[in-house]
């Protein structure tokens, strides 16, 4: 009977965990940024681009990661590897630069694809990157603390 019961609780939990509408912190983040609507539409953000496409089970993107305003969580945005490796070759070098990994900070305006998965949250590929310039001032405490800008120009 403890057979039987296994996969009914299994099924429960795993009901639980995908039937609730509430949004992650980046689903609520992408949500603020983008809205709920699917489709072609455009995006200005900050972008963190690390020295060279990394890779990992915990890693996305190539390390890149695209974040909007206030927003606590990046939101949940794919980028090709393709799209990946032009952003770290082209992203301005004098630029606010996090001092422990020597991460760049970008603000880009994007071509986007939303579209929402089977999990119910928001997201949208980057299928295009139009422009990127330097962050020169630290809008926030973190940047403040993190980043500053290169002295040499590398």
């Amino acid at each position: 009977m403890q057979l039987r019961l296994i996969p009914i609780a299994a099924l429960s939990f795993a009901s639980l965990a995908c039937g609730s509408n509430e949004a992650s912190g980046a689903g609520a983040c992408t949500i603020e940024a983008v809205g709920r609507d699917t489709g072609a539409d455009n995006l200005r953000a900050s972008l963190r681009v690390p020295p060279a496409y990394n890779s990992g089970v915990e890693v996305r993107n190539g390390g890149v990661s695209v974040e909007w305003g206030d927003c606590d969580f990046p939101l949940n945005a794919l980028l090709s590897e393709e799209t990946v490796t032009s952003v770290i070759a082209n992203a301005p070098i004098m630029t606010l630069t996090d001092t422990r990994h020597d991460v760049r900070l970008v603000e880009a305006e994007m071509a986007i694809w939303k579209f929402t998965d089977g999990s119910g949250e928001p997201r949208f590929f980057v299928t295009r990157v139009h422009s990127m310039v330097p962050i020169l001032t630290p809008r926030n405490a973190e940047e403040r603390e993190r980043f500053e800008l290169p002295t040499n120009g590398s």
